[in-house]
């Protein structure tokens, strides 16, 4: 009866504690929002809306998501617009259509993207070189998607240029892109150990999860199975750690812990919402 008793206690001070954070959480996403209508910077701002309705689900920052995103994406749009009005001006075809299988490929059921490719092509097929045209298109496709890859390791978007290189013919590019991915991948790696030596189970399978995503490093997945072997907390306590990292600014650290505490109780509507929203802010699948 003692130790029952011990346990109810502990178990009501968790759940104090965990209510505590869920406010002090509340008031941090607040926080954030205001913080957003001031940023004169749409992305900043954005990502800043989107952190904060992980515990704001107000039609407010839904409203302010919806704005920046269409604000963002207005932007995006009309840039890819005007880029391939100036190559059509000056007769650059396949500048042009190569523009316009990429703005294609980012916006595939927009409508202004649809019609300005059929656009492009319609002006492709009347030269007379058309076929010539549509193979110099090829070749700078080609080259753009190298710069996309570029642009994703510059950003820090690992996983997404891996599955972009993944696409790539064999060759120079690819084995150059392979090679960094390798070298982020063994970072991460390294990351995990320095968990692991540290008994912080979770952020190291984080990390080790990340590091296959982005390259297939040979001793990853028998790691991976050493450390989900010693993760062995419970789900609130799980889920009390992501509050705590959430509210500190360290939100993949807080998405590793809901991921887990969700992974325990997969019944929990309260963390797979958490868990969603923080895999929003992070891109996460």
């Amino acid at each position: 009866e003692e130790l029952l008793a011990e346990h109810e206690r502990e178990i009501r001070g968790l759940k104090d504690r965990i209510s505590r954070l869920e406010n002090s959480a509340v008031d941090f996403a607040r926080n954030l929002l205001e913080s957003a209508k001031k940023d004169p910077d749409p992305q900043s701002a954005l990502t800043k809306v989107r952190i904060a309705m992980v515990f704001d689900t107000s039609q407010t920052a839904k409203r302010m998501e919806d704005s920046l995103t269409n604000l963002i994406s207005q932007a995006d749009k009309e840039s890819y617009i005007k880029r391939i009005n100036i190559f059509l001006r000056n007769k650059l075809y396949s500048d042009a259509l190569a523009e316009a299988l990429v703005f294609l490929e980012n916006y595939p059921q927009d409508r202004d993207a649809l019609r300005v490719y059929n656009q492009v092509k319609g002006e492709v097929e009347k030269q007379k070189e058309a076929n010539k045209i549509k193979e110099e298109t090829n070749r700078k496709f080609e080259s753009s998607k190298i710069q996309r890859i570029e642009n994703l390791i510059s950003k820090g978007d690992y996983v997404s240029a891996s599955k972009l290189v993944s696409t790539l013919p064999e060759g120079p590019d690819k084995i150059r892109f392979s090679n960094t991915l390798r070298r982020t991948a063994e970072e991460y790696l390294r990351k995990a150990k320095e968990l692991i030596a540290n008994k912080d189970w979770v952020q190291a399978k984080y990390y080790i999860e990340k590091s296959m995503k982005i390259y297939p490093l040979p001793e990853a997945p028998g790691l991976l199975s050493y450390v989900e072997s010693n993760i062995k907390a419970s789900s609130e306590t799980l889920y009390l750690k992501s509050l705590e990292l959430y509210q500190k600014g360290d939100i993949q650290g807080a998405y590793a812990y809901i991921k887990e505490a969700l992974r325990l109780n997969p019944n929990n509507e309260k963390y797979r919402n958490v868990y969603y929203r923080l895999g929003n802010v992070l891109k996460e699948d």
